[in-house]
């Protein structure tokens, strides 16, 4: 008896390790034809002579009429997006950049210390995961801690409208 039950548990894990496996072709299936689908309703609209800058906008709003749903609902947690933005407007730029930068030095350590990843000391993929954490670490340092000159790459203040001194005039 405890025979046949292992051996209806064996056919159920094969068939939903092969229903897991099959998810990705699938998923890549349908994203293969929606791709084709409007790449050639494009093309149908293009030669019967919509404006390619109104099929563009259309594309966005049907594109944000399907995404926005699934993005509330799926999405909820954007207390990570809240800080960040926060973090940019109280701090720099630079500082946003620098600590994003640094999430995979955090996560090697983290895996270190909760032995989810061994360090070999003498394997060059350990060797190279320990120098570029201390590069990570070192780079956010020297960009988070030195200032340099301050660039200004253009200028806020631009009147469009007003003509400089020294432009040539119109003939009218």
């Amino acid at each position: 008896m405890e025979e046949g039950s292992s051996s209806n548990e064996n056919d159920y894990s094969r068939r939903r390790r092969r229903v897991e496996g099959m998810k990705v072709v699938v998923g890549m299936v349908v994203l293969q034809v929606a791709t084709a689908g409007m790449t050639i309703l494009c093309k149908i609209s293009v030669d019967r002579g919509m404006s390619l800058r109104v099929l563009i906008a259309y594309r966005y709003i049907f594109g944000a009429a399907l995404l926005c749903p699934l993005a509330f609902f799926l999405e909820r947690g954007t207390l990570k997006e809240n800080l960040y933005i926060a973090s940019v407007k109280m701090g720099s730029a630079t500082l946003a950049v620098a600590i994003s930068n640094l999430l995979p030095a955090f996560t090697f350590i983290l895996a270190v210390l909760f032995r989810l990843e061994k360090l070999q000391i003498r394997s060059r993929a350990s060797q190279a995961k320990v120098i570029g954490t201390f590069v990570g670490i070192g780079g956010a340092a020297l960009l988070t801690f030195c200032k340099g000159a301050r660039l200004q790459l253009w200028s806020i203040h631009a009147h469009l409208l007003r003509r400089h001194a020294g432009s040539p005039k119109r003939a009218t």
